[in-house]
């Protein structure tokens, strides 16, 4: 937003209004405690494959991610936290004074880093670390600090396989860093970020207040919190250098990413897996942090949602005692209205939607799979839940699909298994051999979930993925659309959101700002001149 000024004869009295208003609106956000860090990268990582330039771009996307998980809000349990990683420069670091440093194997090894560089929070990349206590293969230690003290140098290590094994290279980050400012492993909640095991990104209250005493410096200001533990609402205008766009899940993002997509969900929220999905969930686009509205009003259990962005409508399928039934659900309140019974079709689970390849209605519909013989695709009118077969899976080995998705601008539909990890195109020609549809592994790399659910938004031309995994844990990937079509195995961050199990996903398109925030500070400003004319 371009914002102007104008000279008014009789101001002062407005030029103080405003100025009161300016403060008033910054002691609204809070500032930003940013957690500066040094990065080297051992030079036995580094070749013309992998140049410095190559982990340069990693380590930033991985500071940015991290700023998320710390900024974000992931759920219920977690308490989102107004800190930040710092923009980064990587060097590389060799082999001195004896010491092989491609593999830190020892305490000794770890403290003799301080060769390198004595001072500040530094973060060494090396190929693999053999000690630092738990189990298993460790891939990140740091030092943990008395919380009474101040150290002038902090070492955090992080093993290369956390990103190219695991893909968690930002999540060990953050939780290391954690470390760095006094954290011990927690086991309360499997979405805890400092778990013994990385995978989660939920923070407390007084785990929030640590990464903020701790700062090594103060940023600007994070744009979508009006304190430093609570959240401007989803949709509100932002700016945060160099991002102007919109607030999602306290998180500044551009139009046009997920900040753009609202998901809605139905899920059973008492266990994070089989539990019945009786509560619709709103659930940001970039955080996946969820606020549950409570039941849907009718009492329906949907096992399948699809949003038509040509239509502002969420469609539902939702078994019940014989044939399934079609719903439209109002992602604002929950409540459920009956379209129509699906005739002789039971056990329903995933749902997509197809706008057709005119604007117009009659070629919309909703695509299904039946989840209990995995065999049946289906055609739904969103009218009146009339039906036809497609064909049948050839399934080969991706049996046991949950969700389903349609990318309308690749037009490809696309569906998760919970038995074979990944993503699979399903062929919806649908005739080699006769009536029966391909399906294809487009994403082997990709998450394999229980009791999964697929979303799909043109907003931002995204594959939204959620679902139970390892603990059990609820997990949320995005994977780029155009990248999936052209047959490139993509891979985003992992995010460990609060536990649920999930019935069926939706990512519906949120408006670009109202600029309700600007109105009111428009009339603020107008009512200050009104006040200054009549003094």
């Amino acid at each position: 937003m371009t914002r102007t000024t104008r000279r008014v004869a009789s101001s002062g009295f407005a030029i103080v209004a405003l100025q009161l208003f300016a403060l008033a609106a910054a002691a609204q956000t809070p500032d930003t405690a940013m957690q500066d860090i040094k990065w080297y990268v051992h030079d036995s990582l580094i070749d013309a494959s992998h140049p410095l330039s190559f982990y340069q771009a990693l380590i930033e996307q991985a500071t940015e991610d991290a700023g998320t998980i710390l900024m974000g809000y992931s759920g219920p349990f977690d308490q989102p936290c107004c800190a930040d990683f710092s923009a980064v420069s990587v060097s590389s670091f060799s082999d001195t004074g004896g010491n092989t440093w491609n593999t830190v194997d020892s305490a000794q090894e770890f403290d003799n880093l301080d060769l390198i560089d004595p001072t500040g929070v530094r973060a060494f990349v090396v190929d693999m670390i053999t000690f630092c206590g738990g189990t298993g293969m460790p891939i990140g230690c740091a030092t943990t600090p008395l919380c009474g003290s101040s150290p002038s140098n902090l070492t955090i290590v992080i093993d290369i396989h956390a990103d190219t094994d695991f893909g968690v290279f930002a999540n060990t980050l953050a939780h290391e860093r954690g470390h760095n400012v006094c954290l011990s492993h927690v086991s309360t909640n499997t979405c805890q970020l400092m778990g013994a095991s990385s995978g989660g990104d939920c923070i407390s209250a007084s785990e929030c207040d640590q990464y903020r005493n701790k700062r090594t410096s103060t940023g600007g200001t994070c744009a979508c919190h009006s304190a430093p533990a609570t959240l401007v609402a989803d949709g509100a205008a932002c700016s945060e250098p160099p991002i102007t766009g919109i607030c999602s899940g306290g998180v500044c993002g551009e139009v046009g990413s997920d900040a753009s997509v609202t998901l809605v969900a139905s899920a059973g929220t008492s266990a994070q897996q089989g539990d019945t999905p009786d509560d619709p969930l709103v659930m940001s686009g970039i955080t996946g942090g969820w606020t549950d509205l409570g039941d849907f009003v009718s009492g329906y259990t949907p096992q399948g949602l699809a949003y038509a962005d040509d239509r502002g409508i969420t469609y539902a399928v939702s078994p019940t005692v014989g044939d399934d039934v079609l719903l439209q659900i109002d992602p604002a309140t929950g409540n459920a209205t009956l379209v129509g019974t699906i005739s002789g079709i039971s056990g329903l689970r995933g749902l997509a939607y197809d706008p057709g390849s005119t604007p117009a209605p009659a070629d919309d519909r909703l695509l299904a799979i039946d989840s209990q013989t995995f065999a049946g695709v289906y055609a739904i009118d969103p009218d009146d839940a009339s039906s036809t077969t497609l064909g049948t899976l050839r399934i080969g080995g991706g049996s046991g699909f949950n969700g389903l998705a349609y990318d309308s601008v690749n037009d490809r539909l696309y569906a998760s298994s919970q038995f074979a990890g990944g993503i699979y195109e399903v062929d919806l020609s649908c005739s080699i051999p006769i009536n029966q549809c391909a399906t294809t592994m487009v994403n082997a790399a990709g998450p394999g979930r229980a009791e999964s659910g697929l979303a799909y938004s043109s907003a931002s031309n995204t594959i939204y993925v959620i679902g139970g995994q390892l603990g059990p844990r609820t997990l949320y990937d995005t994977l780029d659309a155009n990248a999936l079509a052209a047959g490139m195995i993509v891979r985003g961050y992992t995010r460990g959101l609060d536990g649920f199990t999930l019935g069926g996903l939706a990512a519906t398109s949120v408006p670009e700002p109202s600029r309700g925030s600007a109105l009111i500070a428009g009339v603020l400003c107008l009512l200050a001149l009104r006040l200054a004319r009549r003094a």
